[in-house]
């Protein structure tokens, strides 16, 4: 015996997905241009004073955020600033999975996250704290992969720091 819900339910499913299609094709014939949604993963531990002092190895809850990469980079740092707890006073950067930084902060403010970031790619977040002299520290990552691997990336982003600041020495030394 069949049951009159059963059949109605049914016909209402082809009746919902009949019209996400209808709906789909009329958006797509009215020739406005639909950006489809480009994000990247952000995974982090959010930054504490504490956070400065402990060890990699003692255990916090990692979070991980899926943010719209279709935005100006400085709105996407911004944000990300507010979710990690990170202060105005401290810089910070994003690294990949690789290691390379993206050094996001040195990018005009309009020039877009997608024309830096790759979509659907896992990002970290480092923090730069400095002493009351301004002299930086070593670089905080806000995330924890082994101390191995940590000492890895830490190791990478500091030669690119170094690398960036000889440059800079370089070009100045030159423009005297």
């Amino acid at each position: 015996m069949k049951k009159k819900g059963s059949v109605t339910g049914g016909s209402q499913n082809r009746d919902k997905s009949a019209s996400t299609i209808s709906k789909r094709s009329a958006l797509a014939n009215s020739g406005k241009e639909i950006t489809p949604v480009s994000y990247i993963r952000v995974k982090f531990f959010p930054y504490s004073e504490e956070t400065s002092h402990q060890s990699p190895s003692s255990p916090k809850m990692e979070r991980e955020l899926f943010i719209n990469i279709n935005c100006p980079i400085r709105l996407l740092m911004e944000y990300l600033r507010l979710e990690a707890n990170i202060p105005m006073t401290l810089e910070f950067d994003l690294f990949d999975e690789m290691g390379t930084l993206k050094r996001t902060f040195q990018l005009s403010p309009e020039k877009m996250a997608s024309q830096l970031l790759v979509s659907k790619a896992i990002y970290f977040i480092v923090v730069f704290p400095k002493n009351d002299l301004g002299v930086s520290l070593k670089p905080l990552i806000l995330i924890n992969r082994g101390s191995r691997l940590n000492t890895d990336y830490t190791a990478r982003i500091r030669r690119q720091i170094q690398a960036s600041a000889r440059k800079y020495i370089k070009s100045s030394r030159a423009s005297d």
